[in-house]
């Protein structure tokens, strides 16, 4: 997707700079990360490249499972499944201390619960290169993750200091150049239809106030992107005066409904901010850029969810859940109540009122299905955790939920369905995967949460 930058913590020579990786097109970044594929170590180089002998390494794995097993134990926290796991953890007074189970969970959330089971000898090749690249991916989260609270913790002074008012005539002038790239993007990425007396009267007045203060120089790009997405209908109609205040405010697309125009104005503003990084920041300033962007707006993770192998955004307590070395996908057992349900193209025919006009029309059964549970959702889950501390007392219970649910949802559906067996167990198995795909996103808030508030 246009211009892009790899993970910042990295320290293989063969990898391109956060620079270089913005220069590349998107050809050519996808060559570069078939060629790192192919490139990857066998578990036989990972474990010959190691800074241990085998001997040594066996050790490091096996004490490696004794810390984390007596930090499980130590704190009360189940390593029986991942759900009872995770509730324990984010409840702990110890965070700090348990950072480390947190880290392995989100790196390979199976690891930590099979520690016994794992075979370490030198014959296990696979085992102990997992846990290599566990420890890689590990120390990348530690990392990004005390990059990300350093952030924070100086975040809202630094925002108050590059939104005080100043003297915008200090700012730099305008080169015709910088001019033409600045217009170029706005036409390509914004609006092609433009007034230029007026809008190159504001570019300047643009530029000058993006450049007139030592903390604006640095986020230039989130500045110039945020003026030209808040202010896209003024910038040819009239003469634009920037006010500070709100500049920055948090901004929330549409990114959950897949409409052409939503998608393609999130892609056209993506590439956009790419592209005034490529021409506009330094190296040096990359990363709190990103972060600055994933702190004002939630197109950030609108490009995670079209990409999950995406690396550009990792710079939110949100991405470190979506990055490459993550493994984190949900707290519940793999297997389904309903298991041998699964996703329906059955054609159901149905008559819809629009306009004081009845139109007969035909969609899926999931289509069917998945419209009554989204409209009438809220009305039998008040709060997320209800489904949790339903799931937390047993199977047998979170399926009694389920279908006392679905029950109450079923009220508004055709009367033909209410005598199908196989549609009232899809019904049920649709409406599990809801309150599963809500109570995943509750639970990853209160590990956003477990992480904000940990003391690195």
């Amino acid at each position: 997707m246009g211009k892009k930058q790899e993970l910042i913590y990295n320290d293989n020579k063969n990898k391109l700079t956060d620079v270089e990786l913005l220069n590349l097109n998107e050809s050519e970044f996808l060559d570069y990360l078939c060629k790192q594929d192919e490139e990857k170590p066998s578990d036989n180089e990972m474990i010959l490249n190691y800074n241990k002998g085998i001997e040594e390494l066996i050790q490091e794995i096996k004490d490696f499972h004794d810390k984390l097993a007596a930090l499980a134990e130590n704190n009360n926290i189940s390593l029986k499944n991942k759900f009872n796991f995770i509730i324990n953890l984010l409840n702990t007074d110890n965070k700090k201390e348990c950072l480390p189970l947190l880290a392995c969970f989100i790196c390979d959330m199976d690891y930590i619960f099979n520690l016994k089971k794992i075979s370490i000898r030198e014959k296990s090749k696979t085992n102990l290169a997992r846990y290599i690249r566990l420890k890689e991916n590990m120390n990348d989260f530690l990392k990004k993750l005390k990059f990300i609270s350093n952030q924070e913790k100086s975040y809202e002074s630094f925002i108050k200091q590059v939104l005080k008012k100043d003297e915008i005539i200090k700012g730099e002038e305008l080169s015709s150049e910088k001019k033409e790239v600045l217009k170029k993007l706005f036409i390509k990425y914004v609006d092609s239809d433009i007034d230029e007396e007026y809008f190159d009267e504001n570019l300047e007045h643009i530029h000058k106030f993006s450049t007139s203060t030592e903390e604006r120089n640095p986020i230039y790009p989130n500045l110039i992107f945020r003026i030209f997405t808040k202010f896209k209908s003024k910038l040819s109609t009239e003469r634009l005066i920037i006010t500070n205040k709100n500049l920055l405010n948090y901004k929330a697309y549409i990114i959950h409904k897949d409409n052409y125009k939503n998608f393609k104005t999130n892609e056209n503003y993506i590439r956009m901010f790419f592209d005034l990084c490529n021409e506009f920041c330094e190296e040096k300033d990359l990363k709190l850029n990103l972060f600055i962007f994933e702190k004002c707006t939630n197109l950030g993770k609108w490009y995670w969810l079209q990409d999950n192998e995406n690396t550009d955004f990792c710079y939110s307590y949100e991405s470190l859940f979506d990055t490459s070395y993550s493994k984190y996908n949900t707290v519940f057992h793999e297997d389904s109540i309903y298991y041998e349900s699964e996703q329906s193209y059955r054609g159901i025919r149905y008559v819809e009122e629009k306009n004081g006009r009845k139109v007969e029309k035909e969609i899926t059964e999931d289509e069917y299905i998945d419209g009554f549970i989204e409209k009438h959702l809220e009305e039998v889950m008040k709060d997320p955790r209800d489904y949790l501390n339903e799931y937390i007392k047993g199977r047998r219970k979170a399926e009694l939920y389920v279908e006392k649910s679905a029950q109450e949802i079923m009220k508004y559906v055709d009367e033909d369905f209410h005598k199908d067996f196989y549609f009232i167990r899809h019904f049920n198995w649709c409406m599990e995967c809801a309150f599963m795909q809500i109570s995943d996103w509750k639970v990853q808030e209160d590990i956003v949460d477990f992480m904000k508030y940990v003391e690195i």
